[in-house]
């Protein structure tokens, strides 16, 4: 996933006939590139997401600011993931998910 097509990467946004309503986001770091990648589904379709947030330093505010700029409200989980980064000599602590949503329409009423 990205924000662009080719070179192994595919955009949401490539598949914009298809109707998303939710959208789960754990690739390894990717995730903010993801999002800019599906600009179109997130302005359309999407109500509710739940991105992964642990891999790189800024995710958590990076990821916040995208979904807060496509008109989504942001609650960041309050648990944290003990990180350890290629058995690197310090593992670390992350808040490990940022869910986004915005306002769902009400079902239309059937008579």
């Amino acid at each position: 996933m990205g924000n662009k097509s080719g070179d192994g990467m595919i955009r949401l946004d490539d598949y914009k006939d298809v109707y998303f309503t939710y959208l789960k986001a754990d690739i390894e770091g990717d995730e903010v590139s993801m999002l800019d990648g599906a600009e179109e589904l997130m302005k359309s379709s999407i109500k509710q997401v739940l991105v992964c947030t642990y891999h790189k330093p800024n995710d958590q505010a990076r990821v916040v600011r995208k979904l807060r700029e496509k008109g989504m409200n942001c609650y960041i989980n309050p648990g944290f993931v003990l990180y350890d980064v290629c058995n690197s000599s310090k593992p670390y602590v992350r808040h490990a998910v940022v869910y986004g949503s915005r306002a769902i329409d009400e079902p239309k009423k059937r008579y």
